[in-house]
């Protein structure tokens, strides 16, 4: 899960976003990350302040 919201965040940054907006993050989905996102998925959009996660082809985020 770390890993994960380390991504995430790095994507952040690259878009340079501003710590308080919000975002729909978009991830490839495969086994060992469907049990994650779904055990942990209040947590990871809370740390990540995102809306919506969203499997699709690859990982990316939107400003919500």
């Amino acid at each position: 899960m770390r890993d994960f919201i380390r991504q995430i965040q790095d994507l952040r940054k690259e878009a340079k976003l501003l710590v308080t907006d919000k975002i729909n993050v978009t991830y490839v989905l495969n086994t060992e990350l469907a049990k994650v996102i779904e055990k942990f998925s209040d947590e990871i959009k809370q740390k990540v302040l995102a809306i919506n996660l969203v499997s699709g082809n690859c990982l990316k985020i939107d400003k919500a």
